[in-house]
């Protein structure tokens, strides 16, 4: 924040002045003001008007008397005071004896700036507003004046410190000065009824005055309700709110609320009704937000008659004349009507009448509305609109238990037997086919004695022959038709009818895996699993995403994870910032480009894991989510590999290891026949090359991993096919400071069990109070808003007591635990802290984090897993 050269506030208001010698001035060399006729003026008049006499305020040394006026009384003050013959100049010199050396001084140039100001409290930060103020508040010590009943109300209203010198209107910019309060006050008419508003938004930096107006309570009888007979036209909502969404006015569902829109053919009229919500917040609201918005969108469709094109409607309202709105209960039906016309050449919208109507009576009429077309050049992209949210709560991953966030998706309980033994019949049939293909003849040899052993089903057809054997491998395909796995019992029987071909070299295996799509749709069942929860919840931590998936292949993985990587509704934002898209080979990349060319920040890049990606032009540790689907198996060496994961893997990042993990021999048959199966023998994997989680979990430990900090089975044991795996780096993390400072009333509630769960955690905690001195590089927890909200009603003594907290406490961490207040909100006073901590954290850099419970009774233990978790970021 930066300062301006507005005074300091004092500390006394109803305090009056003392006498001391005079420091009027002579200004009689001064020329008069040609707009005003002198009739004899003397230097002594002048002198006169401009004379203090020998009166003293409190704080004037300083240059902190406080104010209490408006910068419109000063005005009109001034004004007075050059009618009667006193020039510019003269008056800038005697306003600059007001001002301590060290405030400068008033110039001609800052008084003319000050007087061009027309709202109530423009020109607050300028030095002519305090200087005047001084001046003519010593006039009236001097001349004797009594307070005046304004003075009076102001000084009530404003305390020991006066109205806000520190807040500006600059250029449209609200810009807020130490303090940061947003100043309303009352009109300069006693016997006046209206307010000034403004209505402002912070975006990080500076305050952006986006209107301001007055505003009343207004009594007596509502609007005449403007009745229109069932209009000709109707629009339909699907093609109104599309053209909306091609204009670049993107509604929510909860703010399309017009229904049954109908116009006039001839004349801009239209109305609609408003479909009923049901919203908890809306109890909240005099007339709920999108109801209000609701008749907004009622203009335009009335000026143009119903017609539903996108630029009649990229268009914002920019002037509203009046607005009168009645409390409604939140779950009346309405209706709106809108009376408008458009004005062509400057192609504004002019809205006569708008009116939101609840039965017989008016709940909300707008009169005198001007809705104008935003230029071309202003018009912003589809892609690039920001839109506006709500907030969505959902618990962080790092309290979760990520194992139970990946959910089978086949029951594989009910298919396991069978498929078993349809494996088995198509060992037996392959067996007796071929003589050659050591690695694979050796294994069906192996699995011979273990069906034997076993006397499953399929033992039994092993003295019925080829024909019998295959006869029941067709009753099995039949029999799986209709079921998720109806692609593998498809599979086993394409691969044992063409084995014999295959391995005398008359057939390619891959060919006939890839035949009809085959080998792709067999990945579907084996990969399955929903991983949704977990894909959001992590999302949902770090909605900017950084991810790389490895050996994506055809993208039945990357279809899935994308489509949990988007936000519900028509815009589908993303909450990625980069989806890296990789495979041993580009071959893939054509046809995953078309698949996928809806999804942005998609980036398609060759990667072989099994060698060192950082000589493959990959940056080290710059993914937050590294995804593996039964592809790190299907390497030389499982290790290297993993070790080669890791160097991608950030210091926060996660490893989704996706592997197969099965008793069942269905992919030992179907994938044994690929050379690449066989790839791990001389990595102690010689009859398979997949792994259970055991061995998963030593080597990731051994090459740079925490190991597995979760498992999902994609079944039921022993029935599942995969298992799904969550690892994280083995990072050298800072040990978190075990001292800790509790802050904290001397009496209060819950400061004892807080104290023994932090103690139990192995803190050693030391207790404070406000004011005293802290100790030293600790970080620090406030139990300040426990028992009441801190900031209501806060004496100045406290603010003193916590800007000299906030200024000691350097790299110290700041954990303020509240009560709920943005969401289950019950006492709004605890929110003061929201706003508090962000503009510490904005003007210190601060690390202020605030912690909102519902019960703090109950939740202490939470709170310190949260406090925990706090410290080692």
């Amino acid at each position: 924040m930066s300062a301006t050269s507005a005074p300091n506030k004092p500390s006394n208001p109803t305090q009056q002045g003392t006498k001391r010698k005079s420091n009027s001035t002579t200004s009689g060399e001064q020329r008069p003001n040609k707009t005003v006729k002198h009739t004899g003026s003397k230097k002594a008049d002048i002198n006169a008007l401009l004379d203090t006499g020998d009166v003293t305020l409190p704080g004037e040394d300083t240059g902190s008397v406080p104010v209490y006026d408006t910068c419109g009384e000063i005005r009109r003050k001034i004004r007075a005071l050059l009618a009667k013959g006193v020039s510019q100049a003269a008056l800038s010199r005697a306003l600059s004896k007001m001002l301590p050396g060290s405030q400068g001084q008033v110039s001609s140039r800052n008084l003319g700036t000050f007087m061009k100001q027309k709202h109530l409290m423009d020109g607050n930060t300028s030095p002519a507003f305090y200087a005047g103020y001084v001046f003519f508040e010593k006039q009236r010590i001097k001349n004797g004046k009594p307070k005046t009943k304004t003075r009076q109300e102001m000084e009530e209203a404003h305390g020991k410190t006066g109205v806000n010198l520190d807040w500006s209107f600059k250029g449209g910019s609200l810009t807020l000065f130490r303090n940061e309060r947003v100043h309303v006050d009352k009109y300069d008419s006693t016997d006046s009824q209206w307010w000034e508003f403004v209505i402002a938004s912070y975006n990080g930096h500076v305050w952006m005055k986006h209107c301001s107006d007055q505003v009343t309570a207004k009594l007596g009888e509502a609007e005449a309700v403007r009745r229109f007979p069932a209009l000709p036209r109707p629009v339909k909502n699907r093609s109104l709110y599309q053209s909306m969404d091609e204009s670049g006015l993107r509604f929510g569902p909860t703010f399309q609320r017009l229904t049954n829109v109908r116009t006039r053919t001839l004349e801009g009229v239209a109305t609609a009704d408003v479909v009923d919500l049901e919203m908890a917040e809306a109890k909240y609201y005099a007339m709920h937000p999108t109801i209000i918005d609701a008749c907004l969108q009622v203009a335009p469709i009335a000026a143009f008659k119903g017609r539903v094109l996108a630029k009649h409607y990229r268009r914002v309202p920019t002037k509203v004349e009046s607005l009168t709105l009645r409390p409604i209960s939140p779950s009346v039906r309405a209706t709106v009507s809108a009376s408008a016309t458009l004005i062509k050449g400057s192609g504004e919208v002019v809205s006569q009448t708008q009116q939101v109507v609840v039965g017989d009576q008016v709940a909300l009429n707008i009169h005198g509305m001007n809705i104008s077309p935003l230029e071309e050049a202003e018009v912003i992209s589809h892609d690039s609109l920001q839109n506006t949210a709500r907030f969505v709560w959902k618990p962080h991953l790092d309290f979760l238990d990520t194992s139970k966030l990946i959910k089978p998706v086949i029951n594989w309980n009910l298919h396991y037997p069978v498929m078993q033994e349809l494996a088995h019949l198509g060992v037996m049939w392959t067996h007796q086919n071929i003589a050659h293909l050591i690695k694979f003849i050796a294994w069906l040899k192996d699995q011979i004695e273990v069906i034997r052993a076993e006397a499953g089903p399929a033992s039994n057809y092993f003295d019925k022959g080829q024909e019998a054997i295959m006869q029941r491998i067709d009753e099995l395909v039949v029999e799986f038709k209709t079921t998720d796995v109806a692609v593998i019992a498809r599979g086993i029987k394409q691969l044992a009818v063409n084995v014999e071909a295959i391995l005398k070299g008359e057939k390619d295996s891959l060919e006939i895996l890839l035949e009809d799509d085959l080998l792709n749709q067999i990945y579907a069942p084996a990969d399955a699993s929903d991983r949704s929860l977990f894909i959001q919840g992590l999302a949902h931590t770090n909605p900017n995403l950084r991810i790389l998936e490895i050996g994506a292949g055809t993208g039945a993985s990357t279809a899935s994870m994308l489509s949990y990587l988007v936000l519900p509704g028509s815009n589908a934002q993303p909450m990625y910032s980069k989806y890296t898209y990789t495979d041993i080979s580009s071959g893939f990349f054509v046809a995953a480009k078309q698949r996928f060319k809806n999804y942005c920040a998609m980036e398609y890049k060759t990667l072989d894991i099994s060698k060192d990606p950082l000589e493959q032009g990959f940056k080290s540790e710059q993914y937050d989510l590294i995804i593996a689907t039964n592809v790190i198996h299907a390497t030389n060496t499982i290790g290297e590999s993993l070790a080669n994961v890791r160097k991608l893997l950030a210091p926060n990042g996660r490893f989704l290891l996706h592997e197969l993990h099965t008793g069942s021999k269905w992919p030992n048959f179907i994938f044994g026949i690929v050379s690449g199966w066989w790839l791990g023998e001389a990595d102690g994997r010689p009859d398979q090359p997949y792994v259970t989680p055991e061995r998963w979990n030593t080597v990731l430990k051994n090459t740079g991993f925490t190991g597995v900090d979760q498992v999902a089975l994609g079944g039921d044991y022993p029935y599942q096919v995969n298992a799904i795996m969550i690892a994280r780096p083995a990072v050298g993390s800072a040990v978190p400071k075990k001292s800790v400072t509790l802050l904290s009333e001397e009496v209060a509630t819950h400061r004892g069990a807080l104290t023994r769960q932090l103690e139990a955690r192995g803190y050693a905690v030391d207790h404070c109070r406000l004011g005293d001195d802290l100790p030293p590089s600790q970080d620090i927890i406030s139990f300040l808003d426990c028992d009441r909200p801190f900031f209501k009603d806060i004496d100045e003594n406290t603010l003193t007591q916590l800007q000299k907290l906030m200024a000691s406490i350097g790299n110290s961490k700041l954990f303020w635990i509240t009560h709920g207040c943005q969401v289950k909100c019950t006492n709004p006073d605890f929110a003061q802290v929201i706003g508090m901590a962000r503009a510490a954290r904005v003007e210190t850099l601060s690390d202020f984090a605030t912690c909102e419970v519902d019960d703090i009774a109950t939740s202490l233990h939470i709170v310190v897993d949260v406090f925990v978790e706090y410290q080692k970021n």
